[in-house]
């Protein structure tokens, strides 16, 4: 009989554990991002281990896409909404063209600790010949990460990239802030493998929902009209001057890129980024383009 009674105690223990596993909650991440919503004229501003920098601006929103000025090339960038993955490249006549380059990043959102996505997809290497590779990546942690743009939470995520060719491949690590709306830090490992890339860190930033003052709708609006600080203009160190004779404006960084037009000894240009022995820079019509760095100052 205690035997008799033991057995059936065992099962009913056995049978609670199984309900009350069965009733058990979904496992809900305590911090999660969703894909964020940007504005034109948000802007990020970052700088690379060479102290070289560039800055990424919104300049304009369609359907799928945000359009970004491309600090490299007078083609803008077409950045999918929904992985903030760069698809296209898209020239001054709107003609868009898929890239097919190294994909830097792109996310699942909404990313939370624990969240894995990968794809394969045929690329260009460095040599301009068309591989297969394995992309992945996953979030690692969620922590507080001190760039020159400030302190921030941000989610770390390990990126892997495979050659399913060669079998060999690199890491790199990402943080994503979803305080600044994008990526805040870089960082490659196996340099061998990511011969065109660089650690980078945002050191500034600019949002337009968050300059743009917030007013409830039971308050009145004021009777002055609520104004938004803008940036000081370019400090003299960002002024060049044109020492050659005559130096040629390119539409890329790189003599490859063609002629847009011409400046001559004397003339005044803003620096608005670098790249290598080039840089990016708005005559005093407005106009942008490349100049190598050997003919300014």
């Amino acid at each position: 009989m205690h035997r008799h009674l033991i057995l059936l105690c065992s099962a009913f223990l056995v049978h609670c554990a199984t309900e009350h596993k069965a009733v058990q909650p979904a496992y809900v991440p305590l911090e999660k991002c969703d894909a964020p919503i940007w504005n034109v004229g948000d802007s990020w501003r970052y700088s690379r281990s060479d102290l070289r920098w560039w800055e990424y601006r919104v300049e304009k929103i369609d359907e799928d896409f945000y359009i970004i000025k491309n600090p490299f090339s007078v083609d803008w960038l077409g950045l999918d909404k929904k992985t903030l993955e760069l698809k296209n490249y898209i020239n001054s006549k709107g003609n868009r063209k898929k890239t097919f380059d190294p994909t830097i990043y792109y996310f699942d959102f909404p990313i939370y600790v624990g969240k894995k996505w990968a794809k394969t997809e045929s690329l260009r290497n460095v040599d301009g010949i068309y591989l297969n590779y394995l992309i992945e990546f996953k979030v690692i942690s969620y922590e507080d990460i001190t760039i020159p743009a400030g302190k921030f939470k941000a989610f770390k995520i390990e990126h892997k990239m495979t050659s399913l060719h060669h079998m060999s491949g690199g890491n790199a690590y990402i943080w994503f802030s979803p305080e600044v709306k994008n990526v805040v830090k870089v960082m490659y490992e196996n340099v061998s493998f990511w011969v065109k890339f660089t650690d980078y860190e945002l050191t500034s930033f600019k949002l337009v929902d968050k300059l743009i003052p917030q007013v409830e709708k039971k308050l009145s609006l004021p009777e002055k009209p609520q104004t938004v600080t803008q940036p000081p203009p370019p400090s003299s160190t960002s002024i060049l001057t044109v020492t050659g004779t005559s130096a040629n404006i390119r539409s890329g960084a790189g003599n490859e890129f063609p002629i847009t037009t011409t400046v001559k000894k004397g003339d005044r240009l803003i620096l608005i980024g670098e790249y290598g022995e080039w840089f990016n820079v708005r005559l005093e019509n407005g106009q942008e383009g490349w100049i190598n760095n050997s003919f300014a100052k």
